[in-house]
């Protein structure tokens, strides 16, 4: 009898988590594109893990179709033929269903908001800087920042017996020792360091010490992604008040400092904000950071913006504008269905840039002249 096909397998959902310190306990998800899943869990059950949304596994392993509400960033990238996150869990996992999970094989970890940046794409749940510039009735703050215990309640009652991978992000992550912990801490529960992969996503705006490099020695492998949008003038206003003099710094320095295992590549969001500026990053890693020190190729992984600089809301001035660029278009087009794009002029994005600007004493038409005009 031939082998069932499960044409709409996740294996996030069987065997990652996505962790977020939520001020006062922890909140897990399949992913971070599932946030309407998000449950706060008592790390002092001993099954919680296992417990974890019974219906949205049971329905998966049945081989129903996704649920949009859940899952409608990855079913969104399907339609139009990009490469969604359940499609590269596949690729890393198989097509063959999880059976009898007790635990995760990768663990997204963010383990506070705490950062040095308020990046226009972002927002105040996710850095701690942006609530200086958010509207005032939002929810911003969190209570108490995670510390090297509430870590450890979080993995006590995990089997981590067969972890693979964890993604450490923030924030920024290396703005606190917490990355550092979470290594420490499932190394002390007997995980072996020399079969896991760390991923990072860092601003660039901070080098680590010895005893992380120390740690990071005894890893499999180690991905240090530097969050780019663009470069120069474009970069700091993108990702303000970030430098793009010191983030080129530093990156050079991890290139000359760090061992044969760690991995370094560019982490690009691509949006409103930069759609029509893609060959400035390419040319610059292809100028000044082709290569690290041991001869990896520095690789740019794309991903599209989500909420209001998302490209659904392109302008149809914008999208002309856009289209005018042939050379531009032919790489946004390798990373993004264009054909698929239409004109929406919704008031609310560049009401967003203005208000923005102001607070934070910066002006669009320092690198992107034509946007007003694009939008009013």
């Amino acid at each position: 009898m031939p082998e069932k096909t499960h044409r709409n397998l996740c294996h996030h959902i069987h065997s990652s988590l996505t962790v977020d310190w939520s001020g006062d306990g922890w909140r897990v998800q399949p992913c971070c594109f599932t946030p309407d899943v998000a449950t706060k869990i008592d790390t002092s059950d001993r099954d919680w893990y296992s417990k974890l949304w019974p219906t949205l596994r049971q329905d998966n392993l049945a081989d129903r179709p996704l649920d949009v509400s859940t899952c409608g960033a990855c079913i969104k990238d399907e339609i139009v033929g990009k490469r969604s996150p359940r499609i590269g869990s596949l690729d890393k996992w198989g097509v063959s269903p999880p059976m009898g999970a007790t635990g995760p094989r990768e663990l997204e970890v963010q383990i506070h908001n705490t950062c040095n940046n308020a990046c226009m794409i972002c927002g105040p749940v996710s850095s701690s800087l942006w609530k200086r510039y958010a509207d005032r009735q939002a929810g911003t703050t969190r209570s108490r920042l995670c510390t090297r215990d509430d870590l450890r309640d979080l993995i006590s009652n995990l089997d981590l017996g067969q972890l693979k991978q964890i993604k450490l992000l923030g924030g920024e992550p290396l703005l606190t020792d917490g990355h550092h912990h979470m290594v420490e801490l499932v190394r002390d529960k007997g995980v072996d360091l020399s079969g896991l992969t760390l991923w990072y996503n860092t601003n660039g705006s901070r080098r680590v010490d010895k005893q992380t490099l120390d740690l990071w020695d005894r890893c499999r492998q180690v991905f240090v992604y530097f969050s780019l949008d663009d470069t120069g003038d474009a970069f700091n206003y993108q990702r303000f008040p970030g430098d793009w003099q010191t983030v080129t710094e530093n990156m050079r320095w991890f290139r000359d400092n760090t061992g044969h295992n760690v991995i370094l590549r560019l982490e690009r969001t691509v949006g409103l904000l930069n759609a029509h500026r893609l060959w400035g990053l390419e040319d610059w890693r292809r100028r000044e950071f082709a290569e690290n020190a041991h001869g990896y190729h520095t690789e740019i992984n794309t991903h599209m913006a989500h909420g209001l600089f998302s490209l659904d809301n392109i302008s149809g001035r914008h999208l002309e504008f856009l289209l005018a660029d042939q050379q531009n278009l032919e790489l946004l087009g390798r990373i993004y269905p264009v054909d698929t794009l239409r004109g929406n002029d919704d008031g609310r994005v560049l009401e967003m840039v203005r208000r923005q600007d102001q607070l934070r004493g910066v002006d669009i038409c320092d690198y992107f002249p034509e946007f007003p005009s694009l939008y009013d």
